[in-house]
């Protein structure tokens, strides 16, 4: 029987899920030449060239493709009999977990895992920093451990999603024009005040969710929930949030939390973790904490 290789099974994992050789070697602590040796090892091995370069990426080809799930799951089966993936006890790890979350989940939703997180690991670190227009190089080189963001604003990592919320109009108890519901017209003609996403400045409510978000008249645009109290009440300017958001953060005898009145997709969030860190149990146990996590927040109106 013909003898193989088998690092040659992580070095194609490390190729496949990077699309680039540079990337690869990065994540494997090898230099690129020693990773381009081992691909040619493979591709005379499977008498196919695996991937091909297309533009600034390797694309894997249809053999590849069907060997990934074989070897991910060799991969799986021998990193799960190691001695340290039994052995991980979060009270023991020291860990400092670097999280990048929109401001909206750092200030509401976050808390309530971060909680968690500190009861079941209270020697690790935890740092939350800013999201950033591109994540995916941070992430990729390990910078952060897990980011926070809308739904699909990551196509190229993996996620799930772990929270989403109806929406609700936010404006003052003393609105001069709206009581207690708002037309569309009304909705139109006011004022609005809009929660950015956080430091590019773009609109969190696009026509994905509403056409009719498009055709607001945005007077003031804020990346902080923090700045909206004082906006709202003291004004009849008029603000869009998620009816938990609200209900947790404004004063209820300042404000009214009124239904919309138009149609529109609830708007979510999502964990995002790149396939380097798919299969490390630390990244894993902080994974489930946000994926398990029930995340409540009151949606009355």
């Amino acid at each position: 029987m013909k003898r193989f290789n088998l690092n040659l099974i992580y070095y194609f994992i490390a190729i496949y899920e990077e699309g680039n050789l540079t990337y690869a070697a990065e994540r494997l602590n090898i230099s690129q030449p020693s990773l381009s040796a081992h691909l040619k090892q493979l591709r005379d091995e499977y008498r196919d060239l695996l991937f091909v370069r297309k533009s600034y990426t390797l694309e894997p080809t249809p053999v590849a493709n069907d060997l990934y799930p074989i070897f991910k799951q060799a991969h799986k089966l021998v990193s799960h009999s190691l001695p340290e993936t039994h052995d991980f006890e979060p009270k023991e790890c020291s860990y400092t977990f670097r999280i990048a979350a929109m401001s909206i989940s750092s200030s509401v939703i976050l808390p309530q895992i971060l909680d968690r997180i500190q009861e079941e690991a209270p020697e690790c670190v935890i740092e939350v920093v800013n999201i950033k227009e591109d994540m995916a190089t941070d992430i990729r080189e390990k910078k952060i451990d897990l980011v926070v963001d809308l739904t699909n604003a990551h196509p190229t990592l993996l996620s799930q999603e772990i929270w989403g919320d109806e929406l609700c109009m936010v404006c003052s108890q003393k609105h001069s024009q709206i009581s207690d519901q708002v037309t569309l017209e009304q909705y139109l003609s006011a004022k609005h005040v809009m929660l950015t996403h956080d430091n590019y400045r773009v609109n969190q409510l696009t026509e994905f969710h509403s056409p009719i978000f498009a055709d607001r008249k945005v007077a003031r645009k804020l990346n902080s929930i923090a700045d909206f109290s004082d906006t709202i009440y003291n004004s009849d300017w008029i603000a869009t949030f998620p009816k938990g958001v609200a209900n947790a953060y404004f004063d209820k005898d300042k404000i009214k939390l009124l239904e919309l009145p138009f149609e529109y997709i609830k708007p979510s969030l999502s964990v995002y973790w790149h396939s380097n860190r798919n299969d490390d149990i630390v990244n894993q146990w902080l994974r489930e904490l946000f994926t398990s996590e029930v995340l409540t927040l009151s949606s009355e109106i």
